[in-house]
């Protein structure tokens, strides 16, 4: 949700200076709320480390095991290299010391430790293994090598990784594990300090943003209006309108990873490839057949039209993609590779327009 809170998929709607900040790309090193996701991340990468130590020493069999901790830290890792800027250090953990890393490396050195440790998990987990167990680990392993392979501009590649992954395939996780509060739903639903993006709010047009909570689209339901009187009533700070998501429940799993995201990643690899019309034919299977998002799933929705350019096929693609995947962590990847990869301005990218709280301005 931070990650969405950078970009489009989320406003503040809180008092908290360091959510409001993140709303405005006005991060502070300092942040708070920034500085524990960031804590969390390289303990998931050490923990992993140690249980691989651990499970050779101890358990070796089956190796599905210590492939699911390859992935753990692999996943850690990309995360890290989608989300933060270049420098990133990496450490770790020997015989219970802190060993820290000898340099910063770069988001391109993250994906390629990511790509490292993601082959090894398939090398412990490959297909065949014969368990639901093993086949959870290898379906969320190509999905993520896959997303690295986007990352790094490997077309063809990113396609192949995933082509064997069921649509139906999903990764889930229920997020709290002492409440068992779905936090999207906590923090948006519950609590009101952040509500639904919107391309609009009450202080005008908000450019490039997706219109997640105006747009009608069965992929994102909503309840409340960016402007007027929403029927979600104001936020938590009592003046932003409150829009609230109906994805997720209470109770609800979210996806982390889906087999939707292994169709994208192909057809983000059509795109790239020269191949519009195979794009467009995956985009508009996903939207012709039922798609299970979270606590419910879609009905057949109308087919896309072919794009002309290779420019509106690039825009199609990345708004299919933001309401497939909304609150799932992978918006502020997207939006910095159509910078990196793609080749566009960052202000044509992030969302900028003034605010209520204060100037959006765009950050890669």
């Amino acid at each position: 949700m931070f990650a969405g809170l950078l970009t489009d998929e989320w406003k503040s709607s809180d008092t908290f200076s360091q959510r409001n900040e993140t709303d405005q790309r006005l991060v502070q090193t300092n942040n708070a709320n920034l500085t524990p996701i960031l804590r969390d991340l390289y303990r998931t990468r050490t923990s992993a480390r140690e249980a691989i130590d651990a499970l050779n020493a101890f358990k070796p069999t089956p190796t599905a095991n210590i492939g699911q901790m390859y992935f753990t830290m692999a996943m850690g890792e990309l995360y890290l290299a989608e989300w933060f800027c270049n420098g990133i250090p990496l450490g770790g953990v020997t015989d219970g010391k802190t060993v820290y890393g000898e340099t910063l490396y770069s988001t391109a050195e993250g994906y390629a430790f990511a790509k490292a440790h993601l082959d090894t998990a398939l090398t412990n987990a490959p297909a065949g293994s014969g368990t639901t167990a093993a086949d959870t680990v290898r379906f969320s392993t190509q999905i993520a090598l896959g997303r690295v392979l986007i990352e790094q501009g490997k077309w063809t590649e990113a396609a192949a990784a995933v082509a064997t992954v069921p649509t139906a395939f999903q990764l889930r996780a229920t997020f709290s594990l002492t409440a068992g509060n779905n936090q999207i739903w906590s923090l948006n639903n519950s609590a009101k300090r952040w509500t639904v993006g919107d391309s609009f709010d009450l202080s005008g047009r908000i450019l490039n943003a997706i219109p997640y909570a105006s747009a009608k689209d069965q992929r994102v339901p909503v309840t409340g209006t960016s402007t007027g009187t929403s029927a979600a009533g104001r936020g938590f700070d009592n003046s932003t309108n409150l829009v609230t998501q109906t994805i997720f429940g209470r109770v609800d799993y979210t996806p982390i990873l889906s087999g939707l995201d292994a169709r994208l990643i192909e057809a983000e690899a059509k795109l790239n490839t020269s191949d519009i019309p195979g794009m467009m034919t995956i985009l508009n299977n996903l939207r012709t057949n039922p798609q299970n998002l979270g606590s419910f799933s879609t009905t057949a929705m109308t087919t896309l039209a072919t794009p002309g350019t290779q420019a509106a096929a690039v825009d199609l693609f990345f708004r299919e993609k933001a309401f497939w995947t909304f609150s799932r962590g992978q918006r502020l990847g997207d939006l910095r590779r159509l910078i990196r990869i793609y080749g566009r301005a960052q202000d044509t990218v992030f969302p900028t327009a003034p605010s209520s709280k204060a100037v959006h301005t765009a950050r890669t």
